[in-house]
């Protein structure tokens, strides 16, 4: 923890930025004893001085965190909001629904008349723990600065400046000095992440609020760390993925529209019926995880046809993905010998990015999650046949449903698990928990604006995987121009490579499919024989 010394304003402190900040990590043992003990854990990240020329308010605060909630899913389903929220549904075990009355963001102004130092208020919310089983799950503290008394001239020599320097000094200086301390929860997100959204997020929109000029301006966003397990400097220092890297993970599609492509050969665009299925070089590591990128693209007429069949069978783009998803998850689960115990839940609504500048204010949470336990398995005795098993996926798309309305939301509900015990012969190795976040969006600009997600290029879109968080899976889907383009990023600790490469295969058959008239609705059981049975409930939207 910071001591007075690290104070920026005093003497030997450093060069003082505008905006400059530090982060308190907790070791990668301390998360994961943490977590699994269920114990509250706290990141402090704090800002060692903001100035301004206005005065930053409670209110202030809490009009920019707002605004930075709107614009973080992992947000949404925690900030308060005028009307309850179905979708604040449990994230992980360790928290239930927030009741309607219990504050989930704690904003505390310290005035300065109070004389209280920023370093004690650090320490003594250090101290404390959120609860695990209601609000606030993040707390910002705003410490304002004693103004400079008349001994603001001294140097750090202790040498009495004159009174040129003296007024030259306070004129060129803001009018308001403080420190913002920032703490949240790891089920949310670690103090690297946290870092990042204070950084590149927060200060804007801070910037923005105190802006009565500026009040209606949408505030720029940048993409956050492409990974944020817990890690020190080093890590921080030595695993950045590269923007080249970023760009490289553009599909073909994308590089097919520009005379070269990232590494300066000519691009060609594959077939439309063909979409490519690619493993990126974009791994990054650390002792606790590993996250993989796959692309799967498909070409403008596999999109038109799409989208030509969701219009006429009455489905939107994401109640298809979030179909082709939940089947995919069944399929791959058993075709790896993977047994999914407990609920596997796929909820929505669609989003449309033309809109979202407009009415982020009152938009809804975009977050969808199935949360699922794996069972990790080694050595099966009798793996499946590999062509039979793609005979049996092709079968998934054009064999089930009915012609009547579809539904508007799927659900994987708890008989899934018996559902899926396809085999006596699976060899149970360990459990883990896996949760796949499905986030399906649509664009016709060529620049949009998201977080959560990371924003490549305005319009590529790839989940961050953790440790901390239990996201070990993310689909992520864009209907960009008429083409779909999908991003399947898994933390290969806890998911292996097969599975993810099958379950992204599996996609690839069922996308163009789907959409079809006769797989217009899935409440029936899907048989698929000798290897998975799956129970696709109809449910209310949300």
């Amino acid at each position: 923890m910071p001591s007075p010394s690290d104070d920026p304003t005093s003497p030997g402190g450093g060069t003082v930025h505008e905006f400059s900040f530090s982060a308190r990590h907790l070791s990668s043992s301390e998360v994961v004893a943490d977590l699994l003990h269920e114990h509250g854990a706290n990141v402090l990240v704090h800002c060692a001085l903001i100035r301004s020329r206005e005065r930053i308010t409670q209110e202030t605060l809490r009009d920019a965190l707002q605004r930075l909630a709107d614009f973080q899913p992992a947000l949404w389903m925690k900030v308060d909001s005028d009307k309850p929220n179905p979708l604040r549904r449990r994230v992980t075990k360790r928290f239930t629904e927030m009741p309607d009355d219990d504050r989930v963001v704690d904003v505390t102004v310290v005035p300065a008349n109070e004389a209280t130092p920023w370093q004690e208020v650090a320490q003594t919310e250090l101290r404390k723990t959120f609860a695990s089983d209601r609000g606030p799950l993040w707390k910002v503290v705003y410490v304002e600065k004693a103004e400079c008394g008349p001994d603001e001239g001294v140097d750090a020599a202790g040498k009495t400046g004159t009174e040129k320097t003296r007024q030259k000094r306070k004129s060129s200086s803001p009018c308001h000095e403080g420190v913002l301390l920032f703490k949240i929860h790891h089920v949310i997100a670690d103090g690297v992440s946290m870092l990042d959204m204070l950084q590149r997020q927060l200060v804007p929109m801070l910037n923005s609020s105190l802006r009565r000029d500026s009040d209606n301006a949408v505030p720029q966003f940048f993409a956050s760390l492409p990974m944020a397990p817990p890690a020190d400097e080093s890590f921080i220092k030595k695993n950045q993925l590269s923007w080249t890297k970023r760009r490289s993970l553009r599909s073909a599609s994308m590089r097919a529209s520009s005379p070269q492509s990232a590494d300066g050969k000519a691009a060609t665009e594959a077939p439309s019926s063909e979409p490519l299925l690619r493993i990126e070089d974009a791994t990054k590591r650390t002792a606790e995880s590993e996250t993989r990128l796959l692309t799967l693209s498909f070409g403008a007429a596999v999109g038109r046809r799409f989208v030509e069949r969701c219009g006429s069978s009455g489905v939107d783009f994401e109640e298809a993905m979030l179909t082709a998803a939940a089947t995919s998850l069944a399929v791959t689960a058993a075709f790896c010998h993977v047994d999914l115990h407990s609920d596997v839940i796929v909820c929505g609504r669609p989003v449309d990015l033309r809109r979202y500048h407009t009415l982020h204010a009152h938009y809804e949470p975009l977050g969808h999650w199935i949360a699922c336990d794996m069972v990790r398995v080694s050595a099966p005795r009798r793996p499946p046949n590999d062509h039979r098993f793609w005979t049996d996926a092709r079968a998934v798309a054009t064999s089930i449903g009915s012609h009547e309305r579809p539904w508007k939301s799927l659900c994987l509900y708890g008989e899934v698990a018996k559902a899926l015990s396809c085999s006596t012969d699976v060899i149970r190795h360990k459990m883990f928990r896996v949760h796949l976040e499905v986030v399906s969006l649509t664009a016709d600009s060529g620049r949009t604006t998201t977080d959560g997600p990371v924003t490549m290029d305005g319009h590529y879109f790839v989940k961050s995987m953790s440790d901390v968080t239990p996201a070990t899976m993310a689909l992520t889907s864009t209907l960009l121009r008429g083409r779909i383009m999908c991003t399947i990023a898994y933390n290969s600790r806890w998911v292996s490579r097969e599975f993810a490469a099958k379950f992204t295969e599996t996609l690839r058959w069922l996308i163009p499919h789907v959409t079809d008239p006769v797989a217009a609705r899935m409440t029936e059981l899907v048989k698929l024989p000798a290897y998975v049975r799956a129970c696709l409930i109809r449910s209310t939207n949300v």
